[in-house]
């Protein structure tokens, strides 16, 4: 994003500050901008390899994808087969019995 043009203008107001107070300093930022010139409108741009966007890209998708995995995953075994239940008598059948599988879907 670039510069909005009050805040350029304020810039080259620093800058020529810089420039008539203080020579060795504008001589040291000289030479740092002659050693780095400016490319494509960026001078001090972080370039990446394709091989480390791709690894980016892979590590990016298996942080989001392995926990996914391991939730299903879990979640399903949880919700395994129901054991049998033996046979109750009578008067146990009237009184529910809380399962630990009623949260699991049908």
């Amino acid at each position: 994003m670039g510069l909005s043009r009050r805040e350029a203008q304020i810039l080259a107001e620093i800058e020529w500050m810089l420039q008539h107070q203080d020579r060795a300093f504008a001589r040291r930022i000289d030479l740092l901008n002659a050693a780095r010139p400016e490319q494509d409108g960026r001078r001090f741009a972080c370039r990446l390899s394709r091989k480390e966007i791709i690894w980016v890209i892979v590590a990016t998708l298996a942080a989001a994808l392995v926990p996914a995995f391991l939730t299903l995953a879990l979640s399903a075994s949880a919700c395994g087969p129901q054991p049998s239940r033996p046979s109750a008598p009578p008067m146990a059948a009237a009184t529910p019995v809380p399962s630990p599988w009623t949260s699991c879907p049908p």
